[in-house]
């Protein structure tokens, strides 16, 4: 009967292990406060868009390759094939002055009404973390409006308000790799702009979630432990 016991467990630990390594669904949290997301965030890189522009100036990236830094690929798209993408210097106009140097300009929401544009950022292998700045605009002065970040490897999306008096930021978690990720202005007749574009990897669990997975794992391990003492009675 022993020699039964043992071959079952052995059986069925694999199992066991099978189970214990599923990964829940995806699942992302957002942050507001860019301490709070560093505090979450392992190793990261930032590209700042610095430089690109001439002093009073803008460059274009209105292509389909788009603007590459750090890893990370910009691309301006109106669907289905319209591309608007520049780096603007804060001397072009007051409503680029936003006391952070150069920055990355996206579609205007009131293009393609039908099918609105964005600025898709594709980011590195492996990337479960990102953040940046966002600003809107509406041609002529800055804007108090809404962006809508979609994240295309979990479905997932999150929503931006942003102000005329100050950057707003918004950081993204995820417990599974991100592909890529799209700011979509929502507001009427939005431009879309972005500054210090970060992406990197999530930190490892809290202790208090791996507790509470070895807790959990404990207490299977007792219930196929008390089901293998009955087999063996």
């Amino acid at each position: 009967m022993l020699r039964c016991s043992a071959t079952r467990a052995l059986l069925i630990a694999p199992i066991v292990c099978a189970i214990l390594a599923v990964p829940a669904d995806a699942a992302i949290v957002t942050y507001s406060d860019p301490l709070a997301w560093q505090a979450a965030v392992a190793s990261f890189s930032t590209a700042d868009f610095e430089g690109l522009a001439s002093t009073g100036g803008s460059t274009a990236y209105s292509n389909s390759s788009g603007l590459t830094l750090s890893g990370i690929q910009f691309i301006g798209l109106t669907p289905p094939g319209s591309y608007y993408l520049y780096v603007v210097d804060p001397g072009y106009a007051t409503r680029y002055a936003w006391g952070s140097g150069d920055t990355l300009e996206g579609p205007n929401s009131a293009w393609q009404s039908a099918n609105p544009g964005y600025i898709q950022a594709n980011l590195p292998a492996g990337t479960t973390a990102f953040a940046a700045y966002v600003m809107t605009h509406n041609g002529a002065a800055k804007t108090a409006g809404s962006v809508t970040v979609s994240i295309q490897a979990t479905g997932d999306t999150a929503s931006v308000s942003t102000s005329t008096s100050a950057r707003t930021f918004i950081g993204v978690v995820s417990d599974a790799p991100v592909v890529s990720a799209r700011f979509q202005p929502t507001s009427a007749s939005t431009f879309i702009l972005l500054d210090d574009f970060s992406a990197g990897e999530a930190a490892e669990p809290t202790p208090e979630s791996e507790t509470l997975f070895l807790g959990g794992s404990g207490l299977l391990g007792l219930w196929i432990a008390r089901r293998l003492r009955r087999w063996a009675a």
